[in-house]
C-alpha cells in the first residue's frame, strides 16, 4: 500500500495584497473573511434594519433607551429615524428632516450626542450637514441642527447661538461634554457655553470661545480622554492633528499641534480603545498621545494604487470591537462611485 506523507501548509494571518503571489507567507486573496487565533474563519453575513431608503445614507448616530435602538440615518434630504429592539424586530421608521432644507446630493453629515450635565434636561443629538461630499476643503457653511434623542416627533431644528442667530460652519460638530464645538474653514473652531448647546455668546462669566488655530480647514473632531484637563479632544485639519484641552479662564481651552497628517475623509476616523485610527492620503496613521504611521506591510500601495480619488469623501471607517477590527470601506477602482472593498485592520492579529 501506497503510503505518502502528509503535509501541513499553513500561511499567517492576513490578506497580503501588494508584492507577488510566490513572495508571500500570508493569504493572498479572500471574501468576506476575518482571522481569529491565527486562523481564517468564515465572517457571516447581515441582517437588513430598513429597506425604504430613498437616499444613499451619509451619516449614522445610535442612541438606546428603554430596550429601543434608535438609528439616525442622515442623508442628501435630511434625516430619518429608524427604531427597533434589541432582536431588531419591529422595525419603525420616520422622517425628522428639518423643515426648508433643500435636497443637496453633497451633503456628509456629521452627528454627535450631548446629555445635561445638571440632570434635569433631555440628551440631545447635534448634526451637522456639510457639502463637502465632491470637495472635504469646500468652505460652504451651513447650520447645526439638533433634536431630543429618540423623540419621534422632534423634527431637526437649528441650534441657537444665543442672539437670534444661528451656528454656521463647513466642517463639522463634536461635543467634548459639556461644551458644543463647531468647525471649518481656514482652521476656525468655536465651543459653546458650558452644558447650554443653544448658547455661544460671548463676554464676562461666560466660556464660548472662537479662534483660528490651523491654516487649513478643520474636517473633523472627537473626544479623548483628558485626565486633569478634560474636556478634551482632537481635531483634524486637512494637514495636521491638534489636541485640545481644558485648561479654565479667559482662554478656556488650550489647542496644540500634534504634528503633520493628511485625512482621507471626514468620515474616515475610529476610536478603538483610547486610539485614533484614520486613512491619509497615502498612508494610514495611528494616535496614542503621538501622531505615528500605522505600519502596513499588507496591502497599502493596493488601497492607494486603486482607491478613487474622485469618491474620497465617501470613505468611511468603523470599528467592531469583538474580533479587535477597524474597517476602512472605500470605492474601489477609477470610475467607482460607491464604497465596494474594505481594507481591515487587526489589532489583535
Amino acid at each position: 500500500m501506497d503510503q505518502r506523507p502528509i503535509f501541513q501548509v499553513t500561511s499567517k494571518s492576513g490578506i497580503q495584497r501588494d508584492g507577488t503571489t510566490l513572495d508571500s507567507q500570508f493569504f493572498v486573496n479572500g471574501q468576506w473573511v476575518r482571522f481569529y487565533r491565527g486562523r481564517a474563519r468564515k465572517m457571516g453575513g447581515y441582517r437588513t434594519l430598513v429597506e425604504d431608503l430613498t437616499y444613499p445614507a451619509r451619516g449614522l448616530f445610535t442612541f438606546t433607551k428603554n430596550n429601543v435602538n434608535s438609528v439616525y440615518i442622515f442623508n442628501a434630504k435630511g434625516a430619518k429615524i429608524v427604531q427597533s429592539d434589541n432582536n431588531l424586530t419591529g422595525t419603525l421608521s420616520v422622517d425628522l428632516s428639518p423643515s426648508g432644507l433643500a435636497y443637496n446630493e453633497n451633503y456628509v453629515w456629521q452627528a454627535a450626542g450631548i446629555y445635561d450635565a445638571t440632570g434635569g434636561g433631555d440628551n440631545l443629538i447635534l448634526a451637522h450637514p456639510g457639502a463637502n461630499l465632491n470637495d472635504i476643503s469646500s468652505s460652504t457653511n451651513t447650520p447645526i441642527y439638533h433634536t431630543t434623542a429618540g423623540s419621534l416627533t422632534d423634527v431637526l431644528t437649528t441650534i441657537s447661538d444665543g442672539s437670534a442667530g444661528t451656528i454656521d460652519v463647513s466642517g463639522g460638530v463634536c461635543v467634548l461634554q459639556p461644551y458644543v464645538f463647531a468647525y471649518g474653514n481656514d482652521g476656525y473652531i468655536r465651543n459653546s457655553n458650558q452644558n447650554k448647546p443653544n448658547d455661544w455668546t460671548f463676554g464676562a462669566g461666560n466660556d464660548a470661545n472662537e479662534g483660528n488655530f490651523s491654516y487649513t480647514k478643520i474636517v473633523k473632531g472627537l473626544p479623548i480622554r483628558g485626565g486633569g484637563q478634560s474636556p478634551a479632544g482632537l481635531f483634524w485639519s486637512l494637514d495636521s492633528v491638534i489636541k485640545v484641552t481644558y485648561i479654565g479662564g479667559a482662554a478656556v481651552f488650550r489647542y496644540d499641534p500634534m504634528g503633520f497628517s493628511t485625512i482621507m475623509s471626514s468620515s474616515g476616523v475610529a476610536e478603538m480603545d483610547g486610539y485614533f485610527f484614520w486613512m491619509g492620503l497615502d498612508r494610514f496613521y495611528v494616535y496614542d498621545g503621538r501622531v505615528q504611521e500605522l505600519p502596513n506591510q499588507m496591502n497599502i500601495n493596493w488601497v492607494f494604487d486603486n482607491l478613487n480619488f474622485d469618491q474620497r469623501q465617501k470613505v468611511w471607517a468603523t470599528v467592531v470591537p469583538r474580533w479587535g477590527e477597524i474597517w476602512w470601506h472605500f470605492p474601489y477602482g477609477q470610475g467607482q462611485a460607491e464604497c465596494n472593498r474594505a481594507v481591515i485592520y487587526n489589532v489583535r492579529e
